[in-house]
């Protein structure tokens, strides 16, 4: 995940954020998708931080670390 680096005064707010595929083996970037903007949640221990949840079948599962606010599904 490519995101900015968020503060309390954004929660609430939506922003915008980047799904980077990388090589496993190298580390090189594959490909980069970007996010429709997601509303960040209050603040807590882990505000700000967003993380794959799941992946399978083509899709991938996007959500807070702190598991508030919104959840995203992308597909490619």
């Amino acid at each position: 995940m490519r995101q900015p680096l968020l503060t309390d005064a954004d929660a609430g707010r939506r922003i915008q954020a980047d799904l980077v595929i990388l090589d496993a083996n190298t580390g090189r970037r594959l490909h980069t998708m970007r996010l429709p903007a997601m509303t960040a949640p209050d603040d807590s221990d882990d505000f700000g931080k967003l993380d794959v949840r799941d992946i399978g079948d083509g899709a991938v599962s996007i959500g807070w670390r702190d598991d508030d606010g919104d959840l995203l599904v992308a597909m490619d």
